[in-house]
């Protein structure tokens, strides 16, 4: 029995993993937004067909913090991240069986003017009706994250101590993150040629590098990477638009319209240094030599977040990767 159909036992419930989370909210999202069912939107795959389910467990037991991260094309794109949130939840439920739950929630940082407002009403109505109901049963908590964009374009004041505060809390809480590190849907705008941007290079690097260093180095933190590669969801929700894409609705065939989500191997932070400690001539064969390898990355996270966000341009076409190709 797959941990799928445990879970399904489990819960006394033949619904799919998929869909359930949406059947409470499907006729707001269809009769007030006009949007069909989101599980029609994505095509989800693992690299190499690695079996996602199989694989967690190992990590959990190990008391690892999963960090999802994932380029960003479209506002919709909470979606995806949202959905794979839930698969590991459900596998650490059934890991639990009763007993003190490993993971208990995922953090998400959202620009602050997304969530208030500022950035635009129509598409915090929608964010909202979309995101709250699936993210509110999943244990799924919204940080509100200032932008330079907010700042400069917006007019959004104050700092991000608080969320760099609760983000600190996920061991303490027992929570993971996901994050789109690029901070913007710029990856899904067009060019006058009409094709996109793809992703970008990550502005503040360092604070992102840092965050991930200091919870794995000052708070013994065991740290899990899952990259994310999400690709067509600009199609499907235009980040130079307030509302979906509407031509790739209603009847159309939505098999050239989706977007496919392509999941990556995990990955530890050990395994990371050893990476980069390798491709910068300090090859890691025991104990002093990781701690070199280690030195460096905590003395260069520009470069940390290049090797983070390089596996993520590997699971998507090269038309995507921008910066990262």
């Amino acid at each position: 029995m797959s941990f799928i159909e445990l879970e399904r036992a489990v819960q006394g419930s033949q619904t799919s993993f998929i869909t359930e989370p949406f059947h409470k909210t499907r006729k707001v999202l269809e009769n007030k937004l006009g949007l069909p069912f989101l599980s029609n939107w994505f095509d989800f795959r693992c690299e190499h067909d690695y079996d996602f389910e199989g694989t967690m467990p190992f990590h959990l037991l190990n008391n690892r913090l999963p960090i999802v991260y994932s380029n960003h094309q479209s506002h919709i794109d909470g979606y995806a991240m949202a959905k794979i949130a839930q698969r590991i939840i459900s596998v650490d439920k059934l890991l639990s069986l009763g007993n003190e739950r490993r993971l208990n929630g995922f953090y998400y940082p959202v620009a602050a003017t997304l969530l208030n407002g500022k950035q635009n009403t129509k598409m915090t109505e929608r964010f909202n009706a979309i995101f709250t109901p699936l993210f509110s049963r999943n244990g799924i908590e919204t940080v509100p994250v200032v932008t330079d964009n907010d700042i400069t374009q917006r007019g959004e004041t104050g700092d991000n101590s608080e969320a760099v505060n609760i983000l600190f809390s996920m061991q303490k809480k027992r929570f993971g993150l996901l994050i789109h590190p690029e901070g913007s849907v710029q990856g899904g705008r067009t060019k006058p040629d009409g094709s996109i941007f793809g992703m970008k290079e990550i502005e503040d690097k360092y604070s992102f590098a840092r965050t991930l260093t200091i919870l794995y180095l000052k708070y013994k933190q065991p740290l899990v990477f899952i990259p994310v590669g999400t690709h067509g969801s600009y199609h499907l929700f235009s980040p130079e638009r307030d509302t979906p894409t509407e031509k790739r609705f209603g009847k159309v065939d939505l098999t050239k319209g989706r977007a496919r989500v392509s999941i990556g191997e995990p990955f530890t932070f050990e395994t990371l240094v050893m990476v980069i400690g390798k491709n910068v001539g300090i090859p890691v064969k025991d104990y002093n030599s990781y701690q070199h390898a280690l030195k460096f990355v905590r003395q260069h996270p520009d470069v940390l977040t290049y090797y983070l966000m390089k596996k993520v341009a590997g699971l998507l076409p090269q038309e995507a990767r921008g910066f990262y190709a």
